[in-house]
């Protein structure tokens, strides 16, 4: 665990060394600092990963992950040298960037807090079992089994559940925990610290976006933190005048919604690497040399979240078209050109066959009948109610404030592109998307106007702290109203993540645990493992998922998450069959067998007797109700 926590860090410092080079000397705000910090970051590992696919493309050959050093290392040399050039002709000498430790301290408190949600969520239970709650058994999951995918196989990245076939999803941001995983061997450890990285960064450059509103450190930082919180889901109200009550609603079929922002701490790194590269942009985009750096990382936003990075490049182009019209033409068309060539490069779609992932049972969502008309409306409610009452307040706020100064205008219009872009993709996803993707690209697009929420309404507060008086106490009024408004859902969902034993939750029992222990560390790490095609927790008949994927770390032959589900459908279909004791042979690019009590208990004791009889396996480590079984070298095909 440390070892893994340990590179991951010393790796994102070496990726994140040719940004602070860059910015040493030029940065003049708060926040810009680790804005290029975290571009350079995102376009190490998009180095790295173009590497690996041209590798792929020329050679037939994957690139280790651990590549990430040496593009690091060549580009920290680039930089250090073309920061030299940059000062022998420079009148004054290079000094270091500008540090408020308001920045820092915000990064650290949303840190904290996604630490305690991960420590309400992921537990040590009655017998030696791992307990898992929602959406740690799901969303962290998937990202575990892509990680250790690169980790084992390289770059470009294949799918972990899907007997290591090409991955089509957007992998960008998992090559830096892969290369933490390729040193340390624990992928749980090695995601944690890229997120916390990750959560930092998103700390120090959301609070130079703030102050870019003219506001004072501390209100930066107070209101910072609340908006974290703040921009809440009033349906609870509804549901308690209802009568379901707070029982009914922690133990609801559903997850109780929570406040736009607060989920980028826990689960979902990826998409606040892309959040990150949007407010990044604003932060460098005046700079002259900088802001070809905060362009690079802005590129590939959606190999690193493709439906949120479509909202993010939209709210990009809003904002661009309206600080420069026509002049911005060029630079919006590069740009289009551009994130479409890298998804296509990074495979994030299956060119010719778009909707093989989306064929999964998993993505599968009934639409409404309803007239168009009615779902856009619908949908768009959604987005706006879902964060809250700061909302009305921050349309409020635009009608108000009526700023001279340029930093202060071009803040203003970038709320109002957040704004508008979130409203359009609601818009938007209706017309062109199937219900689930729609769905999930709502549950994106909101943190955006809950971004705006925290850029008026940091303005409207320091605004009304300077005048003191009345004001200032209104101010603080309505504040606490919010807070006060808001702590009830963020409370809930919070709570949510420790209800142990619902449907929510995930128990891997110790002899399993046992056995991926194993798996992780006395097997090849290219090996392809047999498994029982358990289901994941958001499949419509919930189940445990593929934990050989996951916790041990190798590629399953198939499951229900492989993103081209209809070359996975037969592989899942002899699973099942083998699984339910039929005479199913198995498939001569199986390494590993394994074998669960808890996954397939009515047929566990028959196909433990058959693998005991298979002479071309052996037992690798078996228990009472959990047994993996390895090819015997001499009848590999």
């Amino acid at each position: 665990m440390i070892l893994s926590i340990a590179a991951t860090l010393l790796l994102a410092c070496l990726a994140m060394a040719p940004g602070w080079v860059l910015v040493r000397g030029r940065a003049q705000r708060p926040g810009m600092a680790a804005a290029a910090m975290a571009a350079s970051l995102t376009v190490v590992m998009l180095v790295t990963a173009l590497l690996g696919i041209a590798t792929k493309a020329v050679a037939g050959l994957s690139l280790p992950a651990l590549s990430l050093i040496a593009v690091g290392i060549v580009a920290t040399a680039g930089a250090q040298l073309g920061a030299r050039r940059i000062a022998v002709g420079a009148s004054t000498p290079r000094s270091a960037p500008v540090f408020e430790w308001q920045g820092l301290a915000l990064g650290v408190i949303f840190l904290a807090y996604g630490f305690f949600v991960h420590w309400l969520a992921v537990r040590e239970g009655p017998g030696g079992a791992l307990l898992v709650h929602g959406w740690y058994n799901a969303d962290w999951f998937k990202h575990l089994g892509h990680v250790s995918a690169i980790a084992n196989f390289g770059v470009p990245a294949v799918d972990n559940f899907n007997r290591a076939d090409p991955l089509y999803y957007y992998w960008l941001s998992y090559v830096l925990p892969a290369a933490g995983l390729a040193i340390g061997n624990d992928g749980w450890s090695a995601l944690a610290a890229a997120n916390s990285v990750l959560v930092l960064l998103f700390g120090s450059v959301f609070y130079g976006v703030l102050r870019q509103t003219g506001a004072a450190r501390n209100i930066a930082l107070l209101i910072g933190v609340i908006a974290l919180f703040a921009s809440a889901p009033t349906s609870f109200l509804y549901q308690l005048v209802a009568g379901i009550g707070l029982d009914g609603i922690l133990n609801f079929p559903a997850a109780p919604k929570g406040p736009g922002l607060m989920t980028l701490s826990q689960y979902i790194p990826q998409h606040l690497l892309a959040i990150v590269a949007l407010l990044g942009w604003f932060l460098l985009k005046d700079d002259g040399r900088l802001r070809w750096l905060a362009l690079a990382a802005l590129v590939p936003v959606m190999a690193i979240s493709v439906l949120l990075g479509a909202v993010v490049l939209l709210a990009y182009g809003l904002y661009r078209l309206w600080s420069g019209r026509l002049q911005a033409v060029p630079e919006l068309v590069a740009m289009v050109i551009l994130s479409g060539l890298i998804v296509v490069v990074f495979q994030v779609v299956q060119i010719g066959n778009v909707d093989s992932a989306i064929e999964s049972p998993l993505l599968v969502n009934e639409r409404p009948d309803l007239p168009l008309m009615t779902r856009i409306i619908a949908s768009v409610n959604l987005v706006l109610g879902t964060v809250g009452v700061p909302f009305l307040i921050a349309v409020l706020g635009l009608y108000y404030w009526r700023p001279s100064e340029s930093a202060k205008i071009e803040v203003k219009g970038f709320a109002v592109a957040l704004i508008a872009a979130a409203l359009l993709a609601a818009v938007a996803v209706e017309i062109v998307m199937t219900e689930r993707l729609a769905i999930e690209t709502r549950i994106r697009a909101v943190n955006l106007p809950a971004l705006a929420n925290a850029i008026i309404g940091v303005f409207l507060f320091d605004r009304v702290w300077r005048v003191g008086g009345r004001q200032r106490a209104l101010g603080v009024a309505v504040l606490i109203a919010v807070v006060l408004v808001a702590l009830p859902s963020a409370g809930l969902r919070t709570a949510w993540h420790g209800r142990m034993g619902d449907s929510f939750t995930t128990e891997i029992p110790r002899d399993d645990r046992a056995v991926l222990a194993a798996m992780r560390e006395r097997t090849a790490k290219t090996a392809i493992v047999l498994q029982y095609p358990e289901p994941p927790v958001l499949a419509p008949d919930r189940g445990d998922d593929a934990w050989a994927a996951i916790i041990g770390q190798r590629a399953v032959t198939a499951s229900l998450r492989a993103t081209d589900y209809p070359l996975a459908k037969p592989r899942i279909e002899a699973a099942e069959r083998f699984f339910a004791g039929a005479p199913e042979p198995i498939a001569p690019e199986v390494d590993l067998v394994y074998l669960s009590r808890v996954l397939h208990p009515d047929s566990y004791a028959a196909v433990l007797a058959r693998m005991d009889a298979e002479p071309g396996f052996e037992r690798l480590a078996c228990y009472a109700d959990a047994c993996l079984f390895q090819r015997r070298e001499s009848s590999r095909p």
